[in-house]
C-alpha cells in the first residue's frame, strides 16, 4: 500500500471514528440550534473530521524511522514555484499539464478549498475569515514539519515551504468564493418553535443516538477494564468474559436508567428534545420503569446475550425501533408505547412536565 493510499485509509477511518464519538454531541447542539437534524449535517459530522485528519495525514505521514531520517531544508524564497515550472519548460498546454511543479502547486491549492467551503458551508464565513484561518492551519502544518514534530525529530524530516502558505491560503479563498456562488441564495436556518409536535425524524435520531451512546460507553468500559484485569490485577483474559460482558452492557444501562427514570427519556431523547409525560395520572414512574425495560433494558439483553447471533438481533431491533418510531401514534415508538407515555417537544431540552 502507497504512502498516499494509506494516508487516505487512515484519513477515512479515522474521520469515521470521529464522527461516531462526536454523533451525540452534534445532533444535540442541532436541536437546541434550530430544532431539526438535517441530512447535510449528518454528512458534515462525517466530512469535516475526516478533511482535518486527511490534512494532517497528507502531511505529516508516512513518519520515518529516526535511524533513517534525512534533514530537509527550510524553502524562505516566495514564488519559487513560478520559477520551477518555468524551469521544467513549459512550451505548450501539454507541457503544463504534465510539468510536476506545476501539479504539485495545484494540488497544494486544491487541498485547502474544502477549508474555504466547510468555513461558509457549516459556519457561514466569508472570504475574510478564510483566508486568515486557511494560513493559520497551514503555517501550523508548516511549523510542525519545519520543528519535526515539536522535537519529537532531531530535525524536519519534511519541508518547510513558505510556497505552501502562499498556495495553501489561496485554496481556502477559492473554496469560500466557490461555495458562495452556490450557497449565496441558501435561506437562513428555520428554527422549529418548541410547541411543535415530535417528528419521525427525532424518533429515528433518538434511536440512533441511544444505540451509539451504549455502544461508545460499553466499548470504553470494556476497554478499561481489560487494562486494569490483566495489568494491575494480572486476571487472564479467559477467565472474565462474564464480567466483561456484563461491565459492556451494564454500565451504559445504568446511565440509561438514570436517564429514563430519573428524567422520563433516554440520553437519545435528550439530544433530540424529547420529554415524555404520563398518559393517566400516577403513572410516572411505573411508566419510566416499563420504558427502560423495553428500550435500553431490551437492546442490553439482546447484546448481553452470548451468542453469534446477538449482533444480527441488535441490528433488526434498531430497525424494528424505526419502523414502530414512524408508525405509533405521536411517534411514541415501542418503549414509550408499552410504558403509556406520550413523547413531546421539550424547551431547550428541559424535562416535560406533568400532562
Amino acid at each position: 500500500m502507497g504512502s498516499y493510499t494509506a494516508s487516505a485509509v487512515a484519513a477515512i477511518v479515522g474521520g469515521v471514528i470521529v464522527a461516531v464519538v462526536i454523533f451525540v454531541p452534534d445532533v444535540a447542539y442541532r436541536y437546541r440550534r434550530s430544532g431539526r437534524l438535517r441530512g447535510s449535517d449528518v454528512v458534515a459530522v462525517v466530512v469535516v473530521p475526516t478533511y482535518a485528519l486527511a490534512l494532517w495525514t497528507y502531511t505529516l505521514l508516512p513518519l520515518p524511522d529516526p535511524d533513517d531520517i534525512v534533514c530537509r531544508d527550510p524553502n524562505l524564497d516566495a514564488f519559487r514555484f513560478v520559477d520551477q515550472i518555468r524551469a521544467s519548460g513549459v512550451d505548450s498546454l501539454a507541457d503544463l499539464l504534465t510539468n510536476w511543479a506545476f501539479a504539485s502547486t495545484v494540488l497544494n491549492v486544491l487541498l485547502f478549498v474544502p477549508l474555504g467551503v466547510i468555513l461558509r458551508w457549516r459556519f457561514r464565513r466569508g472570504v475574510l475569515v478564510a483566508l486568515v484561518v486557511g494560513f493559520a492551519v497551514s503555517l501550523l502544518i508548516e511549523t510542525t514539519q519545519l520543528t519535526g514534530l515539536w522535537g519529537v525529530y532531531d530535525c524536519a524530516y519534511r519541508y518547510f515551504d513558505v510556497d505552501d502558505l502562499i498556495t495553501n491560503t489561496t485554496g481556502a479563498v477559492v473554496g469560500s468564493v466557490l461555495s458562495w456562488l452556490v450557497l449565496r441564495h441558501r435561506p437562513d436556518p428555520e428554527v422549529v418553535p418548541d410547541e411543535a409536535m415530535a417528528t419521525s425524524g427525532q424518533r429515528i435520531v433518538a434511536v440512533a443516538c441511544d444505540v451509539v451512546v451504549m455502544l461508545l460507553v460499553g466499548t470504553a468500559t470494556v476497554v478499561a477494564w481489560r487494562a486494569i484485569a490483566l495489568r494491575t490485577l494480572k486476571i487472564d483474559e479467559a477467565v472474565h468474559p462474564l464480567v466483561q460482558r456484563s461491565l459492556q452492557w451494564g454500565v451504559p444501562l445504568a446511565l440509561e436508567a438514570i436517564a429514563v427514570v430519573g428524567f422520563g427519556r433516554t440520553i437519545g431523547e435528550w439530544a433530540v428534545r424529547l420529554g415524555t409525560v404520563a398518559r393517566r395520572p400516577g403513572w410516572t414512574f411505573p411508566g419510566r420503569v416499563l420504558k427502560l425495560a423495553f428500550g435500553p433494558g431490551l437492546i442490553a439483553a439482546v447484546g448481553w446475550w452470548d451468542s453469534g447471533w446477538s449482533g444480527v438481533l441488535l441490528l433488526v431491533l434498531a430497525a424494528f425501533s424505526v419502523v414502530v418510531a414512524v408508525m405509533t401514534p405521536d411517534h411514541r415508538g415501542l418503549a414509550n408505547t408499552v410504558a403509556g407515555l406520550r413523547p413531546v417537544v421539550t424547551p431547550w431540552g428541559r424535562p416535560a412536565g406533568p400532562d
